[in-house]
């Protein structure tokens, strides 16, 4: 098969600014800003061809979503991107249920989001009757939850269940981040139909799960580094017109540091990400760890740019009409999903220490 052509980034992502605003003067309700982005192919963009898709690297795809980013956007792009990834490589691997629920998310038929994938959260046993999941982002707009469970029997498994009826029950819930449609769900394990909602057990579903996190780790990188890059580009306008003690406020030294700090700090973990992103289009076994190194670090930034940014504005920069806040709140959320960044921390050192003994093993 021909190798798929490459779409411009750049072009990408003067597309995608033109979708938004457009969107945006538009007022178009959610339903069809989400299937102005289907129809634009941002969904399909990663899945390979052979299921669909446009078959893009994640350079592509990372560049697209930082753009969306720049806007703090309810659609559930990143959720339903790593859903497709999994959903993709199932697919590829022979599972017609996959392809058949990605065809569905791809057109619009559904709405096909990922809950947590770390199978440890989700204990399958006959004893337990519910599984709570929590509160996942966009899952109060999702027909469909893809999410990782552990299986007495089987070991790791991934399943895909629908949000209405059967053994998911999905309860909206308002949050501080108004981005994010979050939804609390418990999972009904005596309602489970092995034939119907088991997707891939044993190596399959380790190796999806496995690159669902890198994706979705990615995608939220490139996310925090849109929001923190627009965030950081209005402050910079503010300051070169906000006039204290007759001079801009852009002219004070100590601003301009701060500002060259935050700078300098997005710039760093934009090269985390590409370099992540290059990991995972060449399939080195590295991808997962640097994902997650580039998610940490983007976090990271877009935390520090948000909380600068707020400080920076002064007063009206903690008013409820000014963008500030917004902002503040996605990069707060963003650190939640998945789990804590105080846990991602101490995965990822795990690993590390772990291959650097095994390199010390190696050399003796």
């Amino acid at each position: 098969m021909d190798e798929p052509s490459l779409l411009d980034p750049a072009e990408l992502r003067d597309a995608a600014r033109g979708l938004l605003a457009a969107a945006e003067a538009q007022e178009l309700a959610p339903e069809t800003l989400w299937n102005t982005m289907l129809e634009a192919g941002w969904l399909a963009l990663g899945v390979s061809e052979d299921s669909g898709g446009l078959g893009q690297p994640m350079l592509t795809v990372a560049a697209l979503l930082e753009e969306v980013g720049r806007r703090p956007c309810t659609q559930p792009l990143i959720s339903a991107t790593a859903a497709a990834a999994m959903l993709d490589l199932l697919s590829r691997q022979g599972s017609a249920q996959a392809r058949e629920l990605l065809d569905a998310a791809l057109s619009g038929r559904a709405r096909v989001v990922c809950g947590d994938l770390d199978p440890a959260c989700a204990p399958l046993a006959g004893f337990v009757p519910s599984i709570v999941l929590g509160d996942v982002p966009h899952a109060a707009v999702a027909t469909h939850l893809v999410f990782a469970a552990k299986c007495a029997q089987r070991g790791e498994v991934l399943l895909a269940l629908a949000g209405e009826g059967g053994a998911l029950q999905i309860e909206p819930q308002s949050g501080w981040d108004e981005t994010r449609q979050y939804g609390r769900v418990v999972v009904n394990t005596a309602s489970l139909d092995a034939a119907t909602s088991l997707m891939a057990a044993a190596a399959g579903a380790g190796e999806a799960i496995r690159r669902g996190r890198a994706v979705l780790d990615l995608a939220i990188a490139g996310d925090s580094l849109g929001g923190a890059a627009a965030v950081l580009e209005a402050t910079i306008v503010y300051m070169k017109q906000r006039v204290q003690f007759g001079r801009t406020i852009a002219s004070f030294q100590a601003l301009k540091h701060r500002c060259a700090d935050l700078a300098t700090e997005v710039a760093a973990a934009r090269a985390a990400l590409m370099r992540a992103c290059a990991a995972m289009d060449a399939d080195r076994p590295d991808a997962p760890l640097r994902a997650a190194l580039a998610r940490l670090a983007a976090g990271a930034a877009y935390c520090a740019v948000a909380d600068e940014a707020l400080q920076m504005h002064g007063g009206i920069g903690f008013t409820w009409e000014h963008a500030c806040h917004r902002y503040l709140k996605r990069a707060r959320s963003a650190e939640t999903i998945g789990g804590s960044r105080a846990a991602r921390l101490d995965a990822i050192a795990a690993e590390l220490l772990g291959e650097i003994r095994g390199e010390r093993i190696l050399a003796t």
